[in-house]
């Protein structure tokens, strides 16, 4: 029985993950849990048919108690505290993207590797890992290829997730500013998220005031 391109795929990234320390993959994606706080993602994004795999790749950050405050009252799954597109090295305003046809033919094994590389390089230079709080205290990144990108970042669910950050650090006003739109954003923001999260803000307080900052 042949195996199908993404299962090819699937194997291949298992393979490359073992050559880097604290790396594994599953779910499409290299995940890296080696700091407590925070999980370091690199998301190959890939989707296709049994002939043809097509890549779009984004590093994520997850961090585990804004996902938690997330979960709790949004009510939705877990999923990215933030990320950016991992870009072309030849052309910085394009997203890395590539299709595979066939594994040895299209150099799969060295583009994947490429984009790990990359993906870890990008980590390392725009997120602060060396503690939860600053690791917190410095987002978001500024997504320098996007216009007014630090403000892209602050729309739609990776704004109510920024919003959480800083009531994590003790700043339950941001929230409100965000909400009223003292803080404006170039598309819209989740409003019933973000109300969702208003209406348990006297609980979160409690919380701060009894255990401090990162309090979850």
């Amino acid at each position: 029985m042949s195996v199908t391109l993404g299962k090819q795929i699937e194997l291949l990234c298992k393979k490359i993950a073992k050559d880097y320390e604290g790396w594994e993959y599953s779910a499409k994606s290299f995940k890296n849990k080696s700091h407590k706080h925070t999980d370091m993602i690199v998301n190959m994004l890939w989707t296709g048919s049994p002939i043809s795999i097509s890549f779009q790749p984004v590093v994520i950050i997850s961090n585990k108690k804004i996902e938690k405050i997330w979960k709790k009252y949004i009510v939705r799954s877990v999923g990215w505290t933030q990320f950016l597109r991992i870009m072309n090295p030849e052309d910085t305003k394009l997203q890395y993207r590539a299709r595979i046809k066939d594994i040895k033919g299209d150099n799969a094994e060295e583009y994947i590797r490429e984009v790990l590389n990359i993906g870890i390089h990008m980590l390392e230079e725009n997120w602060d890992f060396s503690s939860e709080e600053n690791l917190l205290c410095n987002l978001p990144v500024n997504d320098s290829t996007l216009p007014k990108g630090e403000a892209k970042l602050l729309c739609g669910d990776l704004g109510t997730r920024y919003c959480i950050a800083k009531i994590l650090l003790g700043d339950f006003e941001y929230i409100e500013r965000f909400y009223y739109d003292e803080i404006e954003t170039p598309l819209p923001k989740r409003k019933d998220d973000l109300e969702k999260i208003m209406q348990h803000i006297h609980e979160l307080r409690s919380a701060y005031e009894k255990k401090g900052k990162l309090f979850v």
